[in-house]
């Protein structure tokens, strides 16, 4: 997902932007931004939930925020589970 994004500011996120944080080396956390400075993720303690960029926790982990298209995506696909582009 990291490699496949066009990165953003974080003053120029918007929502449906992806935010990445580095959690346990590298980018290991991936969350989708709503907007306000809220993201929704997924939380081993807490299962999918709502945060807010500014946690201490997550402000410290921050690594960057970036924006998928159609265009980014065209690589990805996985014959058989999505229709892929020639």
């Amino acid at each position: 997902q990291f490699q496949y994004s066009q990165s953003v500011s974080k003053e120029s996120m918007q929502e449906g932007d992806l935010v990445f944080f580095n959690t346990r080396g590298g980018v290991s956390h991936v969350g989708v931004y709503l907007g306000n400075g809220y993201f929704v993720h997924s939380s081993t303690n807490e299962g999918v939930t709502i945060s807010r960029l500014e946690e201490d926790y997550y402000k410290a982990r921050f690594i960057a925020a970036g924006r998928l298209s159609s265009g980014n995506l065209a690589d990805t696909c996985v014959p058989g589970q999505l229709e892929c582009q020639d």
